[in-house]
């Protein structure tokens, strides 16, 4: 991804995370509904986004659309474009 990209996706996931932490902790399926849609609106359709502790991935995607980070130390958050 290009730099403005990364910044714009990072900003769309701390306030998917955000918005979504509550007492009982993260709902992962909101976060990431949240994050996807906002991206879809912003660079286009296609975006996916999976949020989780602990997992390994293999995925089918656009090249430099990609994107895997960690969120508090253990939450991975992983956008991808296919």
């Amino acid at each position: 991804m290009d730099e403005q990209t990364v910044i714009d996706a990072k900003d769309h996931i701390v306030t998917g995370i955000e918005k979504m932490t509550t007492s009982d902790g993260v709902d992962f399926a909101a976060a990431s509904k949240f994050i996807k849609e906002n991206m879809d609106r912003q660079f286009g359709p296609s975006w996916h986004c999976i949020i989780g502790e602990g997992y390994s991935f293999e995925v089918t995607r656009q090249q430099n659309s990609t994107l895997l980070m960690y969120y508090g130390g253990s939450l991975a958050i992983l956008l991808f474009k296919c």
